[in-house]
Parts: C-alpha cells; structure tokens; sequence
C-alpha cells in the first residue's frame, strides 16, 4: 500500500494538509521544531535572550509539541545560526562542531514512530551522521542522515540489537535543493526522501532508545559526524502510517511556500 506510489498519496492528502493539518493534530506527537517560528528560538541554552533577527547563532529551540524537549547548545563556537529570506525560515549548521541536543531522553512507548526532517545539504559531509537523531546506533532508536563523504543520503531505522541496522540509501546530487527525509518504523515502515521511497516492510520493530534527541549531529559513534546544511524544521511521533505521509507532505509544503 505505502510506498507504491508515494507522490500519489501525497496529491490526495494534500488538500487536507494545507487546508486544516498542523503537527499539533497528532496524537502521538512526541517534539516538534520550527525554525521559523522566532518565538522558539533564543541565542542562549537558558532560553533569556530571544532571537530576532536573521544571522544571530541559536543556543536554544523550543519543542513546539508541549512535552519540552527543547534543543539547546551551551557552547557559543557550537550553535547553528538563524536566517531568512522573508518568507523561508533555517538553521544553518557549519559541519565543524554545530549541534542542538535535548535536555532529556526521549521516551515513547509505541513500535510505530516517525522522523522527519526538512533540510537542504549545502556541502559533502566528511563523515557519517544525522539531521536529525535519537538512535543509540545498533540497539534502539531512528536517524535520518548521510553516508560518510559520498553523493549518497542514508536513512537510516534502528531497531534492537538482536535485529541489527535497517538501512536505505538515496542518492543525492550536490548542489541539493530542499528536501524532506524521513524514517518510519511500524506497519508498512518506510524510509523517504522527497521523491523516493523505499518499503521496509512489517518486521522493522523500533526500539525505545535511551539517547537525546539531537539536531545536527548523531547521538553515538559512528553516526555522530557534523553536517553543512540548512534546517528548515522537523517532527517526530509516535503514529502510524497514514499519519507519518500526512507529517511528510506538510512539512514540503511549509519548506517550499
């Protein structure tokens, strides 16, 4: 069903999605991040001096799904840097040190989870890594993100140990317009990336993971490389399969209005 014509689903749905859908309609929802949102965004970890105006560094992103997993970063050198055009809002990440992390664990209960994240790579990352993280690599958690230096994107789904890595590639033509990635693991798991996707199938079983969630960087090693990339936003939920396209096509409408 899913993932058989992926585009097609996303025309019907659509419709609803600009017309009534926000990330705040989910059940499920776990963290949400917008960026061009200014009243999440601070330049310091302890979320005192509010960012306002484009070029400023970001210590802090508020959780827009009420459950105050907001990312922050208390050293100076290491936070990403806030930027519009007047319409399109990001975080803009160096690929040295930049990275956002939660102040607490994830925690969730269901097998059935998504991230997904709105980015646009702007350089070939040297390493492996994540946009966005909560994967303690091979026992528990989901990433999506990059192969080390290559023209590749990675997704990558994390299930316990026993299962090992599910993993899907895509590849990617640098320079790279925006795009959304996303993993959802459950019934009917797939990986995307805008324009493709790829089934897992119905064994892919998500193990809760004992990491934070990060922005920019991995949260272990092996995937914990930094990226050159702009952000434009990301979700991530407990939820099933028609729900996590409705996340996907609402978040490339708000990256590409």
């Amino acid at each position: 069903m899913l993932g058989l014509d992926f585009g097609l689903i996303g025309c019907a749905l659509r419709q609803r999605t600009s017309a009534s859908f926000s990330p705040t309609d989910l059940s499920g929802l776990v963290a949400w991040y917008d960026p061009g949102d200014l009243s999440t965004l601070f330049q310091d970890a302890a979320m005192m001096i509010p960012v306002t105006t484009s070029g400023t560094p970001v210590g802090a992103m508020r959780d827009k799904s009420g459950n105050g997993y907001h990312l922050t970063q208390a050293t100076a050198s290491a936070r990403p840097v806030y930027h519009t055009n007047g319409s399109k809002h990001w975080l803009t990440t160096d690929g040295v040190n930049d990275f956002l992390q939660s102040s607490g664990l994830i925690a969730t209960t269901s097998s059935s989870v998504i991230l997904a994240a709105a980015f646009e790579m702007l350089s070939v990352p040297a390493g492996n890594g994540s946009i966005m993280s909560d994967a303690n690599y091979q026992s528990g958690g989901v990433s999506v993100g990059w192969e080390s230096g290559a023209l590749s994107g990675e997704a990558l789904g994390l299930s316990n140990s026993a299962s090992g890595v599910e993993r899907r590639d895509f590849e990617l033509q640098l320079p790279l317009s925006p795009v959304v990635m996303a993993m959802f693991t459950g019934a009917d798991s797939f990986a995307y990336l805008s324009g493709q996707t790829s089934l897992l199938g119905n064994d892919h079983i998500y193990s809760a993971p004992t990491k934070q969630l990060r922005m920019g960087r991995g949260t272990q090693g092996g995937r914990d490389g930094f990226g050159n990339f702009k952000f434009y936003g990301g979700v991530y939920a407990e939820t099933g399969a028609d729900d996590a396209s409705l996340v996907i096509d609402w978040l490339e409408e708000q990256m590409n209005s």
